[in-house]
Parts: structure tokens; sequence; C-alpha cells
């Protein structure tokens, strides 16, 4: 409990009250054994102390953090100064400056309660309260409440001290007293007008309420075009590319910042192996080798396209998937357990250039040209390269020193923490190499997925045309998971490497479009969804993997959610809790030490649940795709948008129902002079779907293009179909509406000789293009009938398949025997 001396804030006048501000801090990072007495034994130096605060459990247990005031603002400034980073019993403590708040925000309060009633009650169940405002209608003056004006539903409370305001009793519904509660309306929930609790760390162990309950106050909104229909999870989905995309509007492929090349430019050799062994303790080592020098611009944009901030996962059409911590060890080899990688502030410039001259030995002239150059502070990754790559063993210690601190700061830049400038480093990451003996103690591979982590969510806006992070990382997890459509394996790799060495990169030749449009279709038996079982001798599953909390880089906090993504492990996937909303990065002390205490935060066995009866199944409990379908967007690509032939182009085949060889032939052929039709300047693409489709036709397999069976704006000469959407994939079936009468629908049969003159209609038929004959087949005879094709002909016993129906289409499928003609 909090022990308060004499200065109270019943004894503070309003001048006083101004004249303490700023002497407050915040305490963080304390053992659970640390007392009272410690503490103040600790700040006693630094000036006279008015209370201490010390947070603790509703069991009496220390939280491991605490307030400390003083009577002037100077000793609370000493305090930060001189005892932040002080070992007390032995763990670092940390010491910042406390925000003074002395006003509560009171919501979801009844509106028959009058200014008299709630102020009576406020003072009642609290002390020290200065002020109460109670919100009412604009132009109201009367403070007694008729019966037509009532209260806006919200007020705010003034006490005297920060102290004061953290005292009152809190629920979770909010405000507690004897008047009973009433359900909101929804244009009160709609208004948010409800209190607002952010606590300083994600809950300490989130599985433990699964049932998530939603809250009366809670915001309601409307569903998305084409999903997701309660956005109650994906809250911002309306800003985000998918939602654009799906209304119509398009996105180039994002540019990528990839350093992979740079990497080769400076390269440690028996010269330097000063340098190298210094590297190889860091365990930063395998970034040397294994990042990738090319990167697929469609393939990452349109699995940027499918990732959602707020649960910090790819929505895909079957489910939620992730770049986990053990994909970072698998993939990568770098450590994930560790310190975790923080900076109290932003540097600033100034600081920057002291950095600079401190830990690489440069002249301040050099270092205030290098980051005025940059236009902030960082240098740029050929600077470093230029002024430390020439330094060899034969050089000194300090130069040796400042060389390699040079290069894991380049290494860091090309790799982990790439940013959009394609070009610099923050030099902030410096100070991580002040000691060379603890670069090795940092999180590193925790660090540089909360980077990547954030990039993603950041190129999810649609303004956004870049993405950096580590896009081997990236790269490499979508070869794991997805071997069968991206993937280029390296036959040459062996287990005991990082799992990025197993694939060799290369640029896809497939669109974005097209990818997206696979990605649409993917299909759960077609990820692989563990794929380091063979790795696991060589690289075991680090625990760390199930811990579930907020991952930090700097002054980037991203949550981390394993539970949605139990598949990944090995387990059947059940619906996940709510994703938690991360802390300030402010709060740098709390998530420190929540990081610290990992193993109290990974999930439990019961949180687990059952692994799936066969290894990579992918499973999930049987309402898990109904509420999936619910708050998620599956499909990224609106059906009437995706690639194919127009409505009309359609409308113009024969029936599929028809299997004689005459009307296969004519179905084929018919399908032919579509495309070519069209010249040219169609794609290579359009023609290899095509003769895949007559080819199937022809061989009475009836499978064709599954891109065929959706419209598409576009005319059907210049419709561009990718490979990918064409010869591998589910088929499905064109599809017609029925004649107007009981009789067949009249076949399209091919055009006879020019010489023959086609048989009269009601308007002139459309010029078609027929292909001619191979050269060793002599052309038909100018008169006469042509000469029939020879086609294997379809099973006499067996029945022509049914058309497969495509659920995105929508038309209507009508199926029909074909007549037979009476002799």
């Amino acid at each position: 409990m909090a022990q308060i001396n004499d200065l109270s804030g019943d004894n503070l006048t309003e001048n006083e009250e101004h004249a303490v501000k700023g002497s407050e801090v915040f305490v963080g990072g304390l053992a659970r054994t640390v007392t009272e007495s410690n503490i103040r034994e600790v700040f006693s130096t630094c000036g006279e102390i008015v209370e201490i605060r010390t947070m603790t459990d509703q069991n009496g247990k220390s939280k491991g953090y605490c307030f400390v005031r003083f009577t002037t603002k100077e000793a609370a400034n000493k305090a930060i100064k001189e005892k932040s980073g002080f070992m007390l019993e032995g763990k670092k403590i940390g010491v910042v400056p406390s925000t003074d708040q002395t006003t509560l925000f009171f919501g979801n309060l009844p509106k028959d309660w009058s200014p008299d009633e709630f102020d009576k009650m406020i003072r009642q169940a609290f002390q020290d309260v200065t002020s109460v405002d109670l919100a009412m209608p604009f132009g109201s003056g009367d403070t007694s409440l008729s019966q037509k004006q009532q209260n806006r539903g919200f007020a705010f409370v003034k006490f005297s001290s920060h102290a004061d305001r953290d005292m009152p009793p809190r629920t979770r519904g909010g405000y507690t007293s004897d008047a009973p509660r009433r359900r909101p309306t929804g244009s009160e929930r709609r208004r948010r007008v409800h209190l607002r609790e952010v606590d300083p760390v994600p809950d300490p162990d989130p599985v433990e309420h699964p049932q998530h309950d939603r809250d009366e106050t809670e915001e309601v909104f409307e569903g998305a075009p084409g999903g997701p229909i309660d956005r109650s999870i994906l809250r911002s989905f309306h800003k985000h590319v998918a939602a654009k995309i799906w209304l119509g509007e398009d996105r180039a492929p994002l540019k990528l910042v990839n350093h992979g090349a740079k990497l080769q430019l400076w390269e440690l050799d028996m010269e330097r192996s000063r340098i190298y062994e210094t590297v190889h303790r860091s365990g930063l080592a395998p970034l040397t080798s294994c990042s990738h020098r090319v990167a697929s611009r469609p393939m990452l944009s349109a699995f940027c396209e499918r990732w959602q901030p707020e649960t910090t996962t790819f929505h895909m059409p079957f489910g939620e998937m992730t770049i986990t911590l053990d994909d970072v060890a698998s993939i990568l080899h770098i450590p994930v357990t560790g310190s975790m990688i923080s900076f109290p502030q932003p540097l600033r410039v100034d600081d920057a250039n002291a950095l600079l001259v401190e830990l690489l030995g440069t002249t301040d002239v050099e270092a205030s040209r290098e980051t005025e150059q940059c236009r902030s502070p960082s240098v740029r990754l050929v600077w470093l390269r230029d002024h430390f790559s020439t330094i060899t063993d034969a050089s000194s210690d300090d130069d040796i020193m400042f060389a390699t601190r040079a290069f894991l700061l380049h290494l860091v830049g090309c790799t982990l923490f790439a940013d959009k400038s394609a070009t610099s480093v923050a030099v902030v990451y410096l100070e991580l190499f002040r000691d060379l003996s603890m670069v090795g103690s940092y999180a590193w591979g925790a660090a540089c997925l909360a980077y990547l982590y954030r990039q993603l969510t950041t190129a999810t806006k649609f303004e956004v045309r870049q993405l950096g992070g580590y896009l081997t990382l990236l790269q490499a997890w979508i070869y794991e998971h997805f071997p069968e459509m991206f993937s280029s394996p390296d036959m040459a790799y062996i287990e005991s490497r990082p799992r990025a060495l197993r694939w060799r990169p290369h640029v896809i030749p497939d669109s974005l479009q097209s990818v997206r449009e696979r990605l649409d279709r993917l299909q759960i038996s077609e990820v692989c969804w563990e794929p380091y079982v063979d790795h696991r001798a060589e690289h075991p599953l680090p625990d760390i993997a199930w811990y579930s909390g907020c991952l930090k880089c700097g002054q980037v906090v991203e949550p981390y959610h394993p539970e949605r993504v139990l598949r990944q492990f090995g387990y059947i996937q059940t619906i996940p809790p709510r994703p938690f909303t991360p802390p300030r990065p402010d709060r740098s002390i709390l998530l420190e030490q929540y990081w610290e205490r990992w193993t109290d935060h990974v999930l439990t066995d019961q949180s687990r649940g059952r692994r799936c009866h066969y290894s990579g199944s992918g499973e999930s409990v049987p309402e898990y795709m109904a509420w999936y379908d619910r708050i998620s967007h599956r499909i990224v690509q609106p059906p009437q948008l995706r690639s194919g032939f127009t409505t009309d182009a359609r409308s113009s085949l024969p029936s599929h129902a028809a299997s004689t060889s005459d009307t296969r032939a004519a179905r084929a052929l018919t399908l032919l002079r579509l495309v070519i039709s069209g010249g040219r300047e169609q794609s290579v693409d359009v023609f290899w779907g095509a003769l895949n489709d007559a080819h199937g036709i022809l061989a009475g397999s009836d499978e064709t293009s599954a891109s065929h069976s959706t419209p598409s704006p576009a005319p059907a000469s210049h419709s561009t179909p990718s490979p990918a959407t064409l010869p591998f994939f589910s088929p499905a079936t064109f599809v017609y509406p029925p004649a107007a009468s009981d009789d067949p629908p009249p076949l399209i049969v091919p055009p006879p000789p020019a010489s023959v003159a086609p048989p009269a209609a009601s308007g002139p038929p459309p010029p078609l293009i027929v292909p001619p004959p191979p050269a060793s087949v002599a052309p038909p005879a100018a008169s006469g009938p042509p000469p029939p094709l020879i086609v294997p002909p379809p099973p006499t016993s067996v029945a022509p398949p049914a058309p497969a129906l495509d659920s995105t289409a929508s038309t209507t499928v009508y199926v029909r025997a074909k007549r037979k003609k009476k002799t």
C-alpha cells in the first residue's frame, strides 16, 4: 500500500500544487522483495521525499514498480539522472518522469442523474475531490434536472493530487455504485462514452480468458463489403488496402527495400579475422550469408495485402497465419531470447553526432556532415563501408574496435532493421554495440520480428508504396509454408545451416493480379504447416515461441499471438481470444519487466489444446471457420474483377451438357477462335490457358480454367489470365441459362471453307479467324461437307460428368441431358 507523508492534497493550495508538478518519478524493474524502506534509502540522497507509492496486487505482492514524489522538481531530475540503471536487489531499475494526471473521466453514466446527485455520490465514495463536472446539454444553466433535460452520460472529476486519483475503486465495467446499471443504447455505444482504462502492460495471461465476451459499452461497427461482417476485431479495416481493392481501386506492386547485394560489398576475409570473431560471438554471423539478393515484388505485395495490423497475422482463405519466433530462429539462426532492445527516447541529431564521435572515432565535422546529408540521426551505408571496410588485423586495437562496431551497424541496417530510406541506418542502434561483449545478450530475433510486423502494418495503408524490414525473413517464410506455389529449393542444402539458405530466391514471372487470384483460391492442403520437422534435430522448437505478449524494438511495440496460429505448431486451431492493444513505447520499463519473465506468459498446455490427428493436417475445431468467416476478409480480389473472359464472350460458347465428338471439337475450336481474334498483343498466358482448356475438352476431361468461370469487365480480346489461374488449379465449368424451349440449345460448329457460303441468318455473323491446318494435312475440298474430326469418343456406359460448380460465379446453373435425334 502507498504510504503518504504529512504533505497531502488537503494542505496544498492551487499555487503549491503547481509548484510541485514534475516532482514525481516512476520507478520500474523492481524486484519482488524490494520494500519501501529500500526505496527510501536509495532515493533519499537525491532530495527530500514527500511520498512513496508502491503498487501491489490483490494479494499484497509488489507489482515491480512504484512512484516517488519529491518536494522539488530538481530532486526528481537528479533521481532520473543518477538512479536510472541503479542495481537494487540484483536487478537494474529504471527511473523516468511520471505524468501527473489528476482528472478522471467517468462514462456510461445513467442520464437521469442530476449534477447535485452525482456530486454527492462522488464525494461520498472518494476523498480529496477538487471538482465534479457532469456534462449537461449545451445551453443548460440549471442544475436541477427536469423531466425532459438529462445529462450527457459522462463527467470529469478532478482530484487534489495524482496519488488521490489512483485511489478510487474500479471494476472492469467502470464506476462502482449502488445505483442500478442501465444497458446503454446503440447510439451511446457508438459515441464510446464509456470509461477507457488502458493497462500499462497487456494481460499477464490473455489465454486464461478465451471467451472474451463483448462488453456492453463496446463500440459497434458495421460490416465491410466483402467482409468482415463483424468488425469488432479488424477495427481499422476501412483504411486497409484490401478494402480499396475490393471496391475497385488498385495499387501497384510495392517497392522493396532489400540490401542482400550490398552485404557482399563488405565481406570479412582472413585479413579481418579479429572482426569476424567478435561478429561470430554476437550471434549475428548467420546474417552475413543467408540474405537473399533478390525479392519478388508481386509475391510479397500480395501477402502484404493480407496482413491485418490488429491481429499481426496474415488472413488467408482458410484461417490466420503469421511469422513466429520459431520461424525466425529456424530461418535465420539468430538469438530470440535475451534482453529486449529498448531505447529510453528517440535520438536527436546532436546526440547522434556525439555517439558517432565516441563509438566510431570520427571527428565532429565528419559526423555533422553525414547526419546533415541524411537529414536525420542516421548514416549512409556506403559511408560506413568507405570509412571502415579497409581496416584489417594489422590496424590498431582502437581502429579494429571502431570497424567492428561499424560492421555490425552496417549489418543490422542491411538486414534486421532495413528502413524505407533504402540507403541509411539509424545511429541509435550503435548504442547496442557500445560493449561488444554484450552484443550476444540481446533478443535480436524478437526485435527483428517486431520491426517487420510494423513495416507490414504500415504497408497495409493504400497510399504507402514501399515495404521495409528484413524481407529475406518474409520471403523465406513464404517459401517454407507454400513450397508448391513459389519456392525453388537448393538441393545442396544441409540442415545444420539456416533455413533461408534452403531456397534459391527468384522473381516469379506472375503479375500481382495473378498472385492475388492464386491466394484467393488457395486450399488448406496446399500449405506446409510444419516445415521444420527435419530441422528439429539441429534446431529444436524454442520454448519462447509459445510466449504471448508484446515484442519491442526501440520505439516499436507489436503484439505477438501464437494462440491465433496453433496449426503452425501442430495443434488444432480453436477460436482465439481477442487481440490485445500494445502499450505505449514509453512504458519501456514495464515491457522489459514483462519480457524478462516471459516464462510466466507462455501458453499453457490447456491453452494449446489438442494436437492434430495427422502431422501437418492443419485441423481446426468445427466452429472455427464460421467464426473466421464472420470476422475476416478472406478473399482480396472480388470475383467480378478477376481475370478471364467477359460475360458476352462466355455466353457464345456451346452448352457443356453435350458430349459427342462433334460437340467437343466445336467447343474447342470456338474457344480457340475467341483467343486468336484478340491478336498478337495478348500475353502468352492467354494462349497457354486456351490451349490447355482445348486439350482438356478434346481429351474428354471437360476441365477448363477456373478463371473462365468468372466474368471480367475487360473485353474478351484483352483478357489476361495468368498461368497459375489456368492449368493447375481446381477446374470450373462454363454455366449458362437454359434455353427458352425444351429443345436442346443450338451448337456452334466450325465454319465451312471459305468457298462455301455460310447459311442465312437474321443478321451478319461476326468475322471469325480460323487457324490454318498443319502443313502435312491437306486442306478440305472446296465443296462438300468438312472431313470429320477424329477425337476419342466418350465411354458409352458412363454418363457425362456433371459440371463442377464455381462458388464464386453468380450465374444460375442448369444441367440437362441432350435429347437424341430421331432416326
